[in-house]
């Protein structure tokens, strides 16, 4: 397919995940790389932001809860998932995260290590809920990357599990990950072609 008239690639898959990194077809596992190394040989997207989204799990654990008092620099009195307000930079990172090919790549939302992802079985995911409420929200205004942290804002402050029937499951959080090899900030700007 020709990208020339096409300023960045969104690629969004939402399914079930392990903590290893695979996620699930219809019939079979699949690794995220397996995705974007489809990309890295399209010469119309050289040099473009390529956005890899994965709604799905790493895990089966419960992400664990922090209150924070009245007064932090919070609002409110807060109970927030005990995973947020960390950044996290390597220098590289293990594995084939990191392609010279791909400079641009953007995101990749797979939660936590080891952690569960939630969904709300009428609405859909709690994450791809907010991202899509914040692009509409702040495109005309702030980068990707800014759009990324209200949402993982809005996730961890603002969403919780309601599971009466499973004490395991009821009152849970998440938290969302993303990391970026952008080298330019991406805006969401409406163009003529």
């Amino acid at each position: 397919m020709d990208h020339t008239n096409h300023d960045c690639l969104l690629v969004a898959i939402m399914t079930h995940g392990e903590e290893n990194g695979f996620l699930y077809a219809k019939d079979n596992k699949y690794n995220a790389e397996e995705v974007w190394d489809c990309f890295k040989a399209v010469k119309s997207l050289a040099g473009k932001p390529k956005i890899f989204l994965f709604q799905a799990c790493r895990g089966s654990k419960m992400e664990e809860r922090t209150i924070i008092p009245c007064g932090s620099g919070v609002p409110r009195c807060s109970i927030i998932p005990s995973n947020a307000d960390y950044l996290m930079v390597y220098s590289c990172i293990e594995g084939t995260y990191m392609m010279n090919t791909f400079v641009f790549l953007v995101f990749k939302k797979l939660g936590a290590k080891g952690y569960a992802s939630w969904r709300n079985t009428s609405e859909g995911s709690w994450f791809i809920q907010d991202l899509c409420k914040d692009i509409n929200e702040y495109k005309d205004k702030e980068d990707m990357l800014s759009i990324l942290t209200h949402t993982l804002r809005r996730v961890a402050y603002t969403r919780c599990s309601n599971v009466p029937t499973d004490p395991d499951k009821d009152g849970r959080q998440e938290m969302p990950v993303f990391s970026s090899t952008l080298t330019k900030l991406l805006y969401f700007y409406e163009t003529s072609h």
